[in-house]
């Protein structure tokens, strides 16, 4: 409350100064925003789902570049990225998918012009020449079928206008070397009948994370797009539409720093982690930026060791790699529309699209040649089809269609080991296999006295890999996968209107899965058992040989809708989501318990909703209260030196949602938006303990920490309990043009992260503020002036186990504060 209250008292003290554009149409009323969240056109206030949706000039207006600043208007959406720019977590109302496994496809369903795109990544490319945003919340198992588990986005993208020739040009330019071009040009052909639509765009930052290892600036922008759209429409029954694009990004990203120092930090509590790992004031060229309390601490640091605890504010890493990655994403399709007659339509929409990417990671997340590469290839191609017929039939409204998806992918990951492995694993640069399993076995068998017999015992027949080092540089694992998947379904939904106030939709979804899968898990040595105590490295790991993944399933959704007039609209709908089961791709050791197959993951939810426009149209307040449940939620836990994929059990996600536009006099707007969610695992045996020594955890205090713990009840992370935000703006004429400004800030709670809720983990609470100010020429010219994260507000992200260091946390940086420039020509 207290932070709500201080956000309110922002939003007045800027009132005085703060305008934009926005929603205000020109008789004076909130103007009215077309949506095809149910297959067809619609007024966003006749529909019911809770729903955010942006139009071009709204995005414009915000700054509004990608998907990731998308979340700062749409409470309960949460985006950010992991290791890499491919590993993208998106999370509607709590609950999401881990962008970290291939094996994984998204509880989010990303579409595109009406194609879905099964990779997360797909959505944080640069918004340009898009017409709209969609972000529909909660199941949508009926209509976008699979993978739609929590909710769905759709980017609709400008169509060729048919009859004036037109186009615009925006350049921006701003601190941290950021500059950004976008370009659009409309050709109509043929008497009106058909045009062309181009579109290109461009955007690169300096690094804004200094790499100490490397000298590398970490974190840069450099994406490149474009998209060329031919439109034929007869003018009776008949349109086409193809669009062809292709996008690319290279960025070295993404950067993560120490947040909390371990037993592995400190000499002193070395032993307190059961003599896991040697500390790493022990290892010779250490370098970690630890919390300010840790140069507190009571023990010595030996003479190379570089803590940097005195810059652990600063947006500084020390990787001995610099991390990257490359996606390069292209595609084609065709939608065509057949009226068969007034009251009857076909509609086709064919696609084929190619997506590839390759980086690099420092594994793990420091200073030492430890791990040296771990870098992943993917190749991935689909094929999607989709029929639908749209008909109206007296007070029935309905769709129905036949989907088909195929899809091949191929993912190669490949992990080395580095100068210090040996050290960092086994105390030693020169201990060998063999004295590792002469001190293991001799304890338990007196008869065990030579590193021969210590082999012998433990079957390395190999001599050299008895008597070399343990992990030696340049060995390592491969994992290469190769998976075959189609899916097809059949879906129908009606709306029937029962009276001139109410309305039933009713709708279903049958739908069929196979996969196939092949997975190699290679080493670059003979069999060595020691390398069984390192997850990425574990032999007993086995192939997955021919796998067969089959399933079928029936989603469904209810709805009933009131209007007790013609601007006031209550609901009460249930629908249901599933997403697909599948092998995972990734090593994990036996030693998890985690399954090689995971089985899929459904949910089921309920949601009564009001949507309103009050006061003649110049207030509008939606609401809507929810409550999900999800059943063999997959979830992917890190725990310090691996994943584990696999089924968590069930989550139960409940909430409220708020979202009020207001038109203040003839100039200004006030949109306000507030989300609270509380989700929660209801039953989830084998999750991820505290590895973290805080207060009287009693899993701190098991010997050597245990491997999982029962985390049911505990709090999802990746998502704030309360999210709020707040726009002013409004528009003035001045001169032949007009002058607009905005104001938006964006507040959220505490950030938990992890399934273990581990307090350490949490990331603090915290307020973004973003302005816009600028003036528009009557010629169709704009020059802006921008500000994003004004108050250069510092917090990290996404915290997790660090790599090796048992009981230390790792967590990832965020932007600072941009200032830039825009100027834009239009001539449409």
């Amino acid at each position: 409350m207290k932070l709500s209250v201080k956000f309110i008292g922002m939003v007045i003290a800027f009132a005085g100064i703060t305008a934009s554009k926005a929603t205000i149409a020109q008789e004076g009323v909130i103007e009215e925003i077309i949506v095809t969240a149910q297959k067809r056109e619609q007024s966003v206030q006749d529909v019911p789902i809770a729903i955010s949706a942006f139009s071009q000039e709204f995005l414009d207006d915000a700054g509004v570049d990608d998907v990731l600043e998308l979340q700062f208007f749409v409470p309960g959406l949460t985006v950010y990225n992991n290791q890499s720019v491919s590993q993208t977590n998106i999370n509607i109302r709590g609950v999401g998918t881990a962008g970290n496994s291939i094996s994984l496809e998204s509880s989010v369903g990303l579409y595109i012009d009406g194609v879905y795109r099964s990779r997360q990544a797909s959505s944080i490319g640069d918004l340009v020449d898009v017409e709209r945003v969609e972000v529909l919340k909660g199941p949508q198992g009926t209509l976008f079928g699979k993978n739609t588990a929590s909710g769905a986005i759709q980017f609709l993208t400008r169509k060729p206008d048919l009859n004036d020739l037109g186009g615009f040009v925006e350049v921006q330019a701003g601190s941290e070397g950021y500059n950004s071009l976008e370009a659009a040009l409309n050709v109509p052909l043929a008497d009106g009948r058909s045009g062309l639509r181009f579109s290109v765009g461009s955007t690169n930052r300096d690094g804004y994370v200094k790499n100490l290892t490397t000298g590398t600036d970490l974190n840069n922008r450099d994406r490149f797009n474009m998209r060329t759209q031919y439109l034929f429409d007869n003018a009776e029954n008949l349109s086409i539409r193809v669009i062809a694009d292709y996008s690319e990004i290279d960025e070295k990203c993404c950067s993560a720093s120490n947040v909390f120092d371990g037993p592995g930090d400190r000499l002193s509590l070395y032993t307190a982690a059961g003599l896991t790992f040697p500390p790493n004031d022990a290892i010779p060229g250490a370098s970690f930026i630890l919390p300010l309390d840790a140069v507190a601490q009571t023990h010595q640091y030996t003479g190379t060791v570089n803590h940097l605890a005195n810059r652990f504010n600063d947006d500084i890493v020390a990787f001995d790699i610099d991390p990257y990655a490359i996606i390069d994403e292209a595609g084609i399709s065709a939608e065509v529309k057949f009226d068969i007659s007034p009251n009857l339509t076909l509609t086709s929409i064919t696609a084929t699209r190619t997506y590839e990417s390759e980086g690099f990671v420092d594994a793990d997340f420091g200073a030492l040649d430890l791990i040296s590469r771990s870098g992943g290839v993917t190749d991935q191609d689909t094929f999607t089809q989709e029929f639908r017929l749209d008909g109206i039939n007296g007070n029935l409204t309905w769709v129905a269609g036949i989907y088909y998806f195929d899809q091949k992918l191929k993912n190669d990951v490949t992990l080395r080991l580095g100068q210090m492995a040996n050290t960092v694993l086994t105390g030693s640069s020169t201990r060998t296999t063999g004295e590792l399993l002469l001190g293991r076995l001799s304890a338990v068998n007196p008869l065990v006295t030579t590193t021969a017999q210590a082999c012998a015992a433990a079957m390395v027949t190999d001599t050299t890999v008895c008597n070399s080092p343990a992990f030696k540089v340049n060995e390592g694992s491969d994992n290469i996968s190769v998976q075959n998947q189609t899916s097809w379904a059949l879906f129908g939904q009606a709306d029937y209107q029962i009276s001139d106030q109410l309305l039933l939709t009713l709708g279903l979804r049958y739908l069929d899965e196979e996969k196939d899968m092949d997975v190699r898990f290679t080493e670059t040595t003979a069999f060595n058992p020691i390398w069984s105590n390192f997850t990425p490295l574990d032999f007993a790991v086995r192939d997955v040989d021919g796998e067969k993944f089959t399933d079928d399933a029936v989603t469904g959704t209810f709805k009933l809708s009131w209007f007790p007039s013609n601007d006031v609209m209550a609901y009460i709908s249930y629908g249901q989501g599933y997403k697909s089961g599948g092998t995972n791709v990734d090593r994990i050791s036996p030693t998890t318990m985690a399954p090689l197959v995971f089985k899929p993951e459904t949910s089921s939810s309920i949601e009564v909703g009001l949507k309103s426009e009050l006061m003649d149209r110049r207030l509008r307040l939606n609401l809507a209260l929810h409550q999900t449940d999800f059943d063999d939620f997959q979830a992917n836990a890190f725990v310090g030196t691996g994943f584990v994929l696999q089924n968590a059990g069930e989550i139960e996600t409940s909430g409220l949602e708020l979202d009020a536009l207001a038109l203040l006099g003839d100039n200004f707007t006030l949109a306000l938006g507030a989300a609270w969610v509380d989700a929660e695992y209801s039953s989830f045996k084998n999750g991820a303990c505290i590895r973290t020594p805080f207060g009287s955890s009693s899993d701190m205090m098991d010997t050597n920490f245990p491997s999982t713990c029962d985390v049911s009840g505990n709090t999802v992370g990746g998502t704030p309990e309360l999210t709020f935000y707040a726009a002013l703006n409004g528009e003035f004429d001045v001169g032949s043009g007009q002058l607009y400004t905005r104001l938006d800030l964006n507040q959220h709670d505490d950030l938990p992260s992890g399934d273990d809720n581990d307090p350490n983990k949490t990331g603090d609470s915290r307020m973004l503020a973003n302005f816009h100010i600028g003036y528009r020429f009557a010629n169709g010219y704009d020059i802006s002036l921008w500000g994003k994260n004004v108050a250069d507000e510092d917090y990290r992200v996404g915290a997790f186990n660090s790599v090796i260091r048992e009981g230390s946390l790792t967590a990832y940086h965020t932007e600072p504060r941009t200032i830039g420039i825009t100027l834009r020509a239009s001539w449409e």
